[in-house]
């Protein structure tokens, strides 16, 4: 049976089932997730570049443009604050030209620098000429004014193949670069202005700001960044940038009204949205940073406004406690305003307010608001805290483990010197068997010895001689002769034959008890394991202690060759054990072997692939 109907995904061709492809989701599917964070990170850079560009920060100039376009990383995100920037330059008065201009050339010096630094790291020198040449072409177009769809299209799909080395400079360079546009722009500004000390002082406040102002930004948007201590205060001075720039566009020059000012809608969105989702102490801190650019007597207001927001919210997780929390919020903005400034107060702050509560109650009702965890690097921050509770974690384990191997080391020594005590005490002779061989040679010389009568009767003489020798046998194994004394020596023609018998007959039998000696033998291997078990311990020091000039030494060269971590620390003296920490995978190509070969390049020895 065959079935015509339109709707039907599937036809019947040759015997077999073949599916209709289906464009729409085909389109869907191909976009990762990766790739939704580029086009994401696209769009930001562009609005932002977009709002910011056309701002005076001070009368005359326009730093933030140049530090957006400056600061972002990456082809599409550098190309769309390009792009940004040259649709907000529009709103610069008289010179929107000139910043336009400066806005192109400071990309394109961008662009042939990091060629200029990377062109080693391209694939081949084909490559690298066709790059150059197209880069030719599109100045050559742009400076005849001709055409430049066909020259710039090619020149994005080019530098897009190998966008994971192209504009990922240095933050030094960028500044530098920053630094030239300024100066080019303040010295613009000095001559139209006819050398006035007014455009002369707005061009040295560009140039001293717009290098702080790329640093700023760099540090907030730069993935590599998260763990700066200087992360928090830049996101307060981009939120303020933010505010000012919205503000800005709230002019009487603009479509917008002066009552309905745009950089207020701002700063109550961040007061109530911050002090949600990062807390109280951080929605004061970002909402009273918006408020000191806009007016500082109505500054508080938003630090309080978060702290209400933020408190109420906290009641419980529903989402009316989250309405009532922005309502709160709201309320308290409208009752400052009327405080400090009346009804004229009430009027200025009640309109963009109101649209603020209307823009983020529902949003926050149904939870639609997911801002970045990791803005303020908290999330990093969690992961640096865990990383070092589990370094503690591993110390401790390694003290409790070098403990117990010190605990039996000195068990084996212990028992050793038991055994050898017992082996010693059981090698010797005893004081029954000592006086046996003492008082048995004495009988063998004196029974044929014809003074021994008077030996024997004149004073006890022998028997304390034969105990001092059982005492000095017992002893130290040996008699001597100053033992015998001097009236026995004198007549004695056999003493000296019965010191060397009693030595003789004392040395045989301690060779005889030592000839089965088993426990000198265990004392001795208990010894040597104690002794080996010590050693190891030292061999787990050494590994395990933590190599700080290779670890530095690393850190500083692999950012040298476009490997960007956070953490990298070197264990081991005899056999190294790298631990890299929050790779930035996205500005590297290099694979598994290619990782291999540049530490062991760095570090002089053999290592296995890393593990990821």
């Amino acid at each position: 049976m065959k079935n015509d109907s339109a709707s039907n995904e599937r036809k019947i061709k040759g015997g077999a089932i073949v599916r209709t492809k289906n464009p729409v989701k085909e389109f869907f599917g191909s976009f990762s997730s990766v790739r939704t964070k580029r086009l994401i990170m696209a769009a930001f850079a562009f609005i932002f570049a977009f709002v910011v560009a056309g701002t005076s920060v001070f009368p005359g100039t326009y730093p933030l443009g140049i530090a957006a376009v400056s600061a972002f990383s990456g082809i599409t995100a550098t190309i769309s604050a390009f792009l940004g920037s040259i649709v907000g330059s529009a709103r610069i008065p008289t010179v929107s030209g000139t910043y336009a201009a400066i806005f192109t050339i400071l990309t394109a010096a961008r662009i042939l620098t990091t060629l200029y630094l990377s062109s080693d790291k391209l694939p081949d020198k084909q490559n690298k000429d066709r790059i150059f040449s197209s880069l030719r072409k599109f100045f050559s177009d742009l400076i005849r004014r001709r055409n430049m769809t066909e020259s710039s299209g090619e020149l994005l799909s080019i530098l897009s193949r190998h966008s994971g080395i192209m504009l990922r400079e240095n933050i030094v360079i960028r500044i530098a670069l920053a630094s030239c546009a300024a100066l080019f722009a303040g010295a613009w500004s000095v001559v139209e202005g006819g050398y006035s000390y007014y455009d002369l002082i707005g061009a040295v406040f560009s140039l001293l700001f717009t290098p702080l102002a790329t640093y700023v930004f760099y540090v907030t948007f730069e993935r590599r960044c998260r763990y700066s201590p200087v992360r928090e205060c830049a996101v307060y001075v981009l939120l303020a940038c933010l505010t000012l720039s919205f503000s800005a566009m709230s002019s009487p020059t603009s479509m917008i009204s002066q009552r309905f000012d745009l950089g207020v809608v701002f700063a109550c969105i961040v007061s109530f949205v911050f002090s949600t989702q990062y807390g109280v102490h951080r929605g004061a801190l970002a909402s009273l940073a918006c408020g000191l650019v806009l007016d500082p007597v109505y500054a508080p207001m938003y630090a309080i406004s978060a702290v209400v927001c933020g408190t109420v919210s906290s009641i419980s997780s529903g989402s009316i406690t989250k309405i009532l929390g922005v309502i709160s919020g709201g309320v308290v903005c409208s009752a400052w305003a009327i405080y400090t400034s009346g009804i004229d107060g009430l009027v200025d702050i009640f309109p963009p307010v109101v649209a603020s509560c209307a823009l983020v109650s529902p949003m926050a009702a149904y939870g639609l608001i997911k801002m970045p965890e990791t803005l303020f690097g908290g999330g990093l921050a969690a992961l640096d805290l865990s990383r070092r509770a589990s370094t503690s974690m591993d110390q401790a384990a390694l003290s409790e483990m070098k403990g117990k191997i010190t605990l039996m080391a000195d068990g084996l020594h212990s028992v050793s010197a038991v055994l050898s005590g017992m082996a010693g005490r059981l090698s010797k002779p005893t004081p029954q068997e000592a006086r046996e061989i003492v008082e048995g040679t004495f009988d063998t010389y004196c029974m044929s010895c014809r003074i021994r009568e008077k030996c024997r009767h004149d004073g006890r003489t022998v028997e304390r001689l034969e105990e001092k020798m059982i005492h000095q046998l017992t002893g130290g194994g040996v008699v001597s002769a100053s033992v015998v004394p001097s009236s026995l020596a004198s007549h004695c023609y056999n003493m000296g034959r019965i010191l060397d018998d009693i030595n003789f007959s004392f040395g045989q039998r301690v060779a005889r008890m030592k000839e089965g000696d088993k426990l000198s033998v265990s004392a001795a291997d208990y010894s040597l394991a104690g002794d080996l078990i010590e050693a190891v311990k030292g061999a787990v020091c050494e590994e395990s202690e933590v190599d700080e000039e290779l670890s530095r030494k690393l850190r500083r060269i692999l950012s040298y060759n476009d490997f960007h971590a956070t953490s990298v620390t070197v264990w081991g003296k005899r056999m190294k054990h790298i631990f890299v920490g929050d790779v930035d995978l996205s500005s590297t190509r290099m694979g598994g072997d290619d990782i291999r070969r540049l530490f062991e390049g760095i570090v002089g020895e053999r290592l296995s692939t890393p593990e990821f």
